[in-house]
């Protein structure tokens, strides 16, 4: 049964290099602002001995190179979901020999998987040539990449979760704009947790968003055994709880599902 969708998730990744400009502008993007941060990191580095709980600007330049090789990395699917929604074309796929979220989830991860290769190599490269290697030994680096592949599915199921409100809204894109401008702060896109006011750190470590982007930066910089269990573990239960949310928005969308024309 999962060969089908294995299918999918390679149709995806040779789709995306149809369009090999269209791609590699996005990790031109990245580098650029990964430069741009190196260059921030150096300065703060040099003149105010910037570090704090053992992020030195190095430790800094490599987390923003983690943590933004996973936001850019993600497949954004939102606007053509959102359109199969509203136009009723979702309903095109019920009588398809697989379930839509999971055609989704695959075509999400063939993209993706693509795009966090590219952006790895990228950023690696941005970061040995500005800053040089840190400390990073095999055991600690799959268990950074299995802590991501967790983050990016948690993402698309938060990413799902606010498409198929679509059944009910007008229009979901200030949902994903609210959402982006959340995974910069609560997520620890630009600097980890430990950066941060006690509150705000709390509040963003009761959220799902830092086990995104947070919790496999940090993993890749500074692992810690008990932090990639308990991360891992958190992991599991936020995406258990939303494929339950997407679950029940699909079901209780499906129903109330009304095709006009065609």
């Amino acid at each position: 049964m999962t060969a089908k969708y294995f299918h999918v998730a390679r149709v995806s990744m040779r789709a995306r290099t149809a369009y090999l400009a269209d791609f590699l502008l996005g990790s031109v993007f990245y580098a650029l602002i990964l430069y741009v941060f190196v260059q921030l990191w150096s300065v703060l580095g040099r003149t105010r001995g910037f570090a704090v709980e053992g992020f030195g600007p190095r430790e800094l330049v490599w987390y923003l190179m983690a943590s933004e090789a996973i936001m850019l990395g993600r497949a954004r699917f939102e606007q053509e979901t959102d359109e199969e929604v509203k136009t009723g074309a979702i309903a095109y796929y019920l009588n398809k020999p697989y379930r839509y979220v999971l055609f989704k989830l695959a075509s999400y991860w063939g993209e993706t998987a693509l795009k966090m290769a590219l952006n790895i190599a990228i950023g690696a490269t941005v970061a040995l040539l500005a800053v040089g290697p840190i400390r990073v030994n095999a055991a600690h680096l799959l268990a950074a990449l299995a802590c991501a592949a967790m983050a990016l599915t948690l993402n698309f199921l938060i990413s799902m979760a606010l498409s198929l409100s679509a059944f009910w809204v007008e229009d979901t894109a200030p949902f994903f704009w609210i959402y982006g401008k959340l995974l910069f702060v609560l997520g620890g896109l630009f600097a980890p947790m430990e950066v941060y006011p006690d509150a705000l750190a709390r509040v963003a470590r009761a959220t799902p968003l830092n086990y995104v982007l947070y919790a496999p930066a940090r993993l890749f910089v500074q692992f810690d055994m008990d932090f990639f269990m308990s991360a891992l573990m958190m992991q599991a239960v936020w995406i258990a709880a939303l494929s339950l949310l997407v679950m029940a928005l699909y079901s209780m969308g499906v129903k109330r599902l009304n095709v006009n024309g065609g």
